[in-house]
């Protein structure tokens, strides 16, 4: 079944989490974490992930679920 769609409006503030299908892990090693962080900082630059200032979280998530 799918997701429900995302509620997005202009200053929302949001809550995020990423989790493997079916609750598995989705950090194996030291290095893949460290790289997860990466995808947030790079997100928080590009995309201002506390607030978002555009109706865009769903262009957030693709982006740090898809690098």
């Amino acid at each position: 079944m799918a997701r429900p769609l995302r509620i997005e409006y202009e200053g929302a503030f949001y809550h995020l989490t990423a989790r493997g299908n079916e609750r598995r892990e989705i950090y194996f090693t030291k290095t893949d974490y460290g790289k997860f962080k990466e995808y947030l900082e790079g997100a928080q630059e590009k995309f201002m992930i506390i607030e978002t200032p555009n109706a865009n979280i769903g262009k957030v998530m693709h982006y740090i679920n898809g690098s």
